[in-house]
Parts: C-alpha cells; structure tokens; sequence
C-alpha cells in the first residue's frame, strides 16, 4: 500500500513539474493576440485600448490586433470572449458588464475572468448646440412642459439608468432611443430627432469642442470637464452613476498565464503615452485593480444598478 501510494506520489511530483515545464517553455506569447473592444470605433474605450495595444506589443514583442464588437451593453463582445480558447490570445476590453439581473444576456462576468479595470468614465448630458436647453434645469423645466427623447448606448445599462433616475428624482418624462454605439447618437441628436442623450466624456468633450453640442452636466461625485458642473450639484445629491474600462479573459484561462496578462496590462497602463490617452478622453485611470478587487468591484456596481431597476420599476431586457 506504502509503494502504491509513493508512485501516485511520484507520478503526481512528475505531472505537475510537466506541466509547469511546459506553461515555461511555451513563451507566451508565442503569436498573434487580439483584444476585442466592445465599443465603437474611435471612442473613448476603443482609443484607450489601441493605445493599450500598441504598448503591450512593443513590450511584449508581438502582433496584437483589435476588434470591435458593440452592442447590447457590451455582451457580444464579452460573447466572442466567453467562447474562446482559454489560452491568453483571444482578451476582452469592456466597458461595463452587466448582470441577468439588469439585461437578459447569455454571457455574464461569471463567464469570464476579470483581470483589471483600467479607467472610470463619467456620463455626461449633452444636448444639440443650438438647442434651447442652456443647463440642465432649462432641459427639466423643458420636459416637463413638453417631453421628448433621450439617447443612450443600451437599454438598462448604467448610460440608460443615469437618465432614467434622473427622470425620476426631477419629475419629468422623456422617451428613451437605445443606440449600438454613441457615434448614431449625434446626427439624431443633431438632427432635432433627439432632444437630449448621455453619453462618455470623451465624445461631449470632441463634440463640444467642435461646437455641434452642448454639455449640460456630468454625472460623476466630480466634473472631468472643465465649466461642466455635475448632476449631484446641480439640485440632485448623491445622484452619482460611472462607468468603466477593464480587462477580461476566457475562463478556464490558467492563473499564471492570467498573471501574465495582468503584468503586460499594469505596465502598459504605466506608459506615459497611454496613461495621457486616458486622461485625454477624460477618463480617470487606474492603476493595480486586482482581478479579485475588480470582481468585487463589478459586483457592487451591478447590485446598485438592479436597486436603480428595482426603485424604477424596470424589467431586465
């Protein structure tokens, strides 16, 4: 039973060090690695992770490629993720993740490993430049008399909710036009079809300083924008939502190979030209999110979005 036992032993002992061998040897990465961004092209989310791109494979001495898949709040995106090879080359950059419990999706953040956020985003209300809305209680005193519409980037996400308790805590009603994407927004919003929308600060910002809109107010506990006041100090406390940018893989996805990932991350995030690249769009970066404090962090961020849904009286979608 003694011999028995030490052979399981040794063959244990030979198992593991074979397999450490070979996670070693296999120098990852060993070819070609691509991040798909669940946003549309050129905004915040995809500029931050060209720009994360493009320092991890100078660092790492590899082509790394970028694909965009929008919609539905970023689930198909994490989908492409969700179903991939769990072997590091196939890595999510999302900007938020939902739970079933706000958007009826198939793939959740218990489908994927959570690596590290990377940005927080405030939402910023923008309305066309020559609407009459000048500041946020023109365009609540404006709804309330004669209603509207609002555009976001996915029903029930945290752009949508903003809005929504909004509507809520000021008393008005405005129709709310889920978009794939904040780039559709604008010639809408332009257009006159649209009275109002929420969308990131990068692109107020852009848009703002290309005089096609004006930005009313930010929801974030501080302004990014310079003259831009928050939502909370414009007549409603504590009225705070943010969003963010970070990094997933496939689960089954080995933890040192994972370590690996997170340490390419972390020192791209530390290049000066991609850390400008985030405060550049506005956004507040960073830096040393755990994988176990950014799940953490996901999970409290949805749980007070389902109490939003709750108190709104909203159903998942």
């Amino acid at each position: 039973m003694k011999h028995s036992l030490r052979l399981m032993a040794t063959a244990l002992a030979v198992g593991v060090t074979t397999a450490a061998g070979a996670l070693a040897q296999s120098a990852y990465p060993s070819k070609p690695i691509k991040i798909v961004v669940s946003a549309s092209v050129a905004g915040a989310t995809d500029q931050v992770a060209r720009a994360l791109a493009q320092s991890m494979s100078t660092a790492l001495g590899q082509t790394i490629t970028v694909e965009n898949k929008t919609g539905a709040n970023g689930v198909l995106g994490a989908g492409v993720v969700a179903t991939s090879a769990p072997d590091g080359y196939t890595i999510c950059f999302c900007s938020t993740f939902t739970s079933p419990s706000t958007t009826k999706q198939t793939y959740t953040v218990d489908n994927v490993i959570p690596v590290t956020r990377a940005y927080e985003l405030m939402p910023m209300i923008i309305v066309a430049a020559d609407s009459p809305y000048k500041t946020l209680a023109d365009l609540v005193a404006g709804a309330k008399q004669k209603g509207g519409a609002f555009g976001h980037t996915g029903a029930n996400g945290v752009l949508h909710l903003a809005f929504e308790e909004l509507k809520h805590r000021a008393g008005f009603d405005m129709v709310p036009v889920a978009y794939q994407g904040e780039t559709p927004i604008l010639p809408d919003l332009i257009g006159g079809r649209l009275d109002a929308a929420v969308v990131s600060t990068l692109l107020a910002k852009q848009q703002a300083e290309n005089g096609r809109v004006r930005i009313l107010a930010g929801f974030g506990a501080t302004s990014t924008i310079q003259g831009v006041p928050t939502v909370a100090a414009s007549g409603y406390p504590h009225l705070v939502f943010s969003t963010w940018g970070g990094v997933f893989l496939p689960l089954g996805t080995p933890a040192p190979l994972a370590k690996q990932v997170w340490t390419a991350v972390q020192a791209a995030l530390r290049d000066p030209a991609v850390n400008q690249r985030i405060v550049n769009n506005g956004l507040l970066p960073i830096l040393d999110d755990t994988p176990e404090q950014f799940l953490e962090y996901i999970r409290s961020s949805n749980e007070s979005l389902r109490k939003t849904m709750r108190n709104l009286g909203l159903n998942p979608v």
